[in-house]
């Protein structure tokens, strides 16, 4: 489980900030759950999503597991470094936010 302050990587979102873990007040959402509020770094606006969500959320990449992972990409085979793209788009946009 994440916890408020944690920087993750979430779905289509990109790079975000753990705002808070909880039951939300918002109407409609479920109050049996409890849910993550995250604050996308590239725009304004906050994502609520359930803390049991099926949606890939994981933690941000320390600037020495980058540097080791752009080292390693080229080693790859062509297969494993496509799949990885996202990830480097994913890496630089933290970089670029946290510079």
């Amino acid at each position: 489980m994440f916890a408020a302050g944690d920087l993750v990587i979430y779905g289509g979102e990109g790079v975000c900030r753990l705002e808070s873990v909880g039951m939300p007040e918002t109407e409609g959402i479920d109050k049996t759950k409890a849910y993550y509020t995250l604050s996308p770094l590239y725009r304004t606006g906050q994502v609520m999503t359930p803390v049991d969500t099926g949606v890939l959320m994981r933690p941000v990449m320390t600037p020495a597991e980058a540097d080791a992972f752009l080292t390693a990409l080229p080693e790859l085979p062509a297969e494993e470094r496509g799949n990885l793209l996202g990830e480097c788009d994913l890496i630089q946009s933290f970089l670029f936010y946290n510079n």
